[in-house]
């Protein structure tokens, strides 16, 4: 079982040193980054995707951070549910085993889902 990190490197990403701290305390082996200028054809969230293997652990900052929109967010979704991958998104406080953020409720999941379009264009506005 690996435990990988993710973070898409954007100037308009306030959070990215604060996440990349959560990440290393909390054990993550390999933290992969996108770089802005990799924002189109982002090879190592592609990369990352390959290798995710059954019962691995991905923690993300946000879910806007990594995915681009909601049609993405299904195919995600269906992706680690499939493969039994636990999905921890830091700064919305989700856990997909529900041990580290306990207090999060459905209603916080559901504005996530709610706002992710509007978060995905506010952060790759600039690219």
């Amino acid at each position: 079982m690996a435990k990988v990190g993710y973070i898409f490197n954007s100037e308009q990403y306030n959070t990215f040193t604060f996440d990349r701290a959560w990440m290393e305390k909390y054990g993550y082996c390999r933290i992969i980054e996108d770089s802005a200028s990799q924002e189109k054809t982002r090879p190592e969230w592609k990369q990352l995707m390959d290798c995710l293997e059954r019962g691995d652990e991905l923690v993300i900052s946000k879910f806007s951070n990594a995915l681009r929109g909601v049609r993405e967010l299904a195919m995600f979704l269906e992706f680690c549910r499939v493969k039994v991958i636990r999905v921890i998104s830091i700064q919305e406080k989700i856990d997909s085993k529900s041990e580290l953020f306990p207090s999060t409720s459905i209603a916080d999941v559901l504005f996530m889902f709610g706002s992710l379009s509007e978060e995905v264009v506010a952060l790759r506005e600039c690219l």
